[in-house]
């Protein structure tokens, strides 16, 4: 994935450089890439892991003599900017960075909840953007200047149908999911699609509410459901919710939750 990031970045570089030929002002000798992440809000520790990956690539970068596109090489200035985990903020992010700081390529925003309306920002502006993580459709439906490195939606929502019903022999599920993210709810729906019957006990951020959801998929007549939702701050208390009872659901993480917060570990 890092390699596929990597590489259509260079890519989207190139393209911008052309782009810049082609009027009379000459190219930038100073590639300016701005990074558009969540420093602050619900999910600080992947903001926080963006700015130190893209800090660490910078220092290759400057140690290599300049980033080389096209045969020639070029120092990289980077533009860090906290999107606050909003939508409104993340397009905020990326009208400043086209239009203020006049970088060549946005890297970011992660979620889908800021990619779609950051992406509408840079499409409008023909600014080329690559989200990370972003699976929901909307990202980059009908924008050219928009780009993606993961599955999207329509895909990932079938597979996970099909290992709850294959590996687990499960024939419905409960899928939690927070109602306010863009990419919990595209994923629920295709996911739903894939499944056929399931429960869908929605609720928007807050330990209180997560913790009375998981209590009650504890009632006996969900014994034997599966559980797939992508809570992502909270997956370890609602882990704890349900392994409060020996006879608890299986609990499935979403691709997110793979630290040792989310596990309840640490």
């Amino acid at each position: 994935m890092k390699k596929i990031a990597v590489g259509l970045v260079l890519m989207l570089l190139g393209l911008a450089l052309l782009s810049a030929c082609v009027v009379p002002t000459p190219a930038p000798e100073t590639i300016k890439i701005g990074i558009n992440a969540p420093i602050t809000g619900d999910i600080p520790k992947v903001g926080e892991g963006t700015k130190f990956a893209a800090e660490m690539w910078l220092e290759d970068i400057n140690a290599a003599g300049g980033l080389e596109v096209g045969g020639k090489k070029y120092q990289v200035e980077l533009v860090i900017e906290d999107n606050e985990s909003k939508g409104e903020s993340a397009a905020a992010v990326n009208s400043k960075l086209i239009t203020q700081d006049e970088v060549l390529v946005i890297v970011g925003p992660q979620a889908s909840k800021q990619a779609v309306p950051a992406g509408g920002v840079a499409n409008d502006n023909q600014t080329p953007m690559v989200s990370p993580w972003s699976t929901n459709p909307n990202t980059t439906l009908d924008r050219p200047w928009v780009f993606r490195t993961p599955f999207l939606d329509p895909f990932q929502g079938p597979v996970v149908a099909n290992f709850v019903t294959e590996e687990f022999g499960f024939t419905k599920a409960a899928v939690l999911y927070d109602v306010a993210s863009d990419y919990p709810k595209g994923l629920a729906d295709f996911f739903k699609q894939g499944l056929g019957r399931s429960a869908w006990p929605r609720f928007r951020r807050g330990l209180r509410e997560l913790h009375h959801r998981g209590r009650r998929l504890q009632r006996p007549d969900h014994q034997d459901q599966g559980v797939r939702r992508r809570v992502h701050l909270h997956a370890s208390v609602l882990q704890r919710s349900s392994t409060d009872r020996a006879a608890g659901p299986r609990i499935g993480l979403g691709r997110a939750h793979c630290g040792q917060r989310q596990l309840g570990l640490g």
